[in-house]
């Protein structure tokens, strides 16, 4: 997960990205806001997809759009199981994301398969 701050240390963007460098680039080339960027912080957190919708709901970055505001779902946790890697069979955009970052971060680990 990242955030994107300006020079007064005003956050601008938080995101997630399984290659943030790349995903960096694309912000820089379509986003009108990318020449306010100052700084950028990169944390790991277990389960990449619930901290970014909590911070960015928390922190209330300038360009984080109203869709990514919505109520964090709570009901089917997105985390490590003791048996392996939580990996849904259906899985949107985000969750492909974590699902990865997790595998790449743990490989050893197996995929338990989740309805």
């Amino acid at each position: 997960m990242y955030r994107f701050f300006d020079a007064q240390n005003v956050l601008l963007y938080v995101g997630i990205s399984i290659n943030p460098p790349q995903r960096w680039n694309q912000h820089r080339v379509e986003k009108p806001w990318w020449m306010e960027v100052a700084q950028v912080t990169v944390e790991y957190p277990e389960d990449a997809v619930m901290a970014e919708r909590l911070a960015i709901i928390s922190e209330n970055p300038r360009y984080n759009g109203p869709a990514a505001r919505r109520p964090v779902q709570t009901a089917r946790p997105r985390t490590f199981h003791g048996d392996g890697i939580y990996a849904p069979r259906v899985r949107d955009r985000r969750t492909e994301m974590n699902f990865q970052m997790q595998r790449r971060r743990n490989p050893e680990l197996p995929v338990v398969l989740h309805d």
